[in-house]
């Protein structure tokens, strides 16, 4: 698993800086879907849930701002990741982080959509 975040295996984890500096241009609200097709351990997902978390707790009470952000993370939040392991590791490090839906799937993303969409 080591040589999967060191990129030997042709994978690029984004810096944090960079995620974080896109999902600020992107500023992605509840009504936004938002798809990593190549989402690694998941850190463009989990920064936009982040976004809308942040949005919807200086907005709402304590109730409404966690439907607000979960029901972004339940519909309008996905990711692919070709390598299973990966896929498998953005699933954990999407839950541990309270998204608790885990829209990822294990595929390759240059597929036909129909393709995908039975996955």
């Amino acid at each position: 698993m080591e040589d999967f975040f060191k990129g030997k295996m042709g994978q690029f984890f984004t810096p944090r800086e960079i995620i974080t500096f896109c999902v600020e241009m992107m500023n992605p609200e509840r009504s936004d879907l938002v798809i990593d097709p190549a989402c690694g351990s998941g850190g463009f997902l989990l920064n936009a849930l982040d976004k809308v978390r942040k949005f919807a707790e200086s907005n709402y009470d304590e109730k409404e701002a966690w439907e607000h952000w979960h029901k972004f993370a339940m519909n309008n939040l996905y990711g692919i990741e070709i390598n299973d392991q990966i896929a498998r590791v953005c699933k954990m490090n999407m839950i541990i982080h309270d998204d608790g839906h885990t829209n990822i799937i294990s595929t390759d993303s240059l597929k036909n959509v129909d393709e995908i969409t039975k996955t």
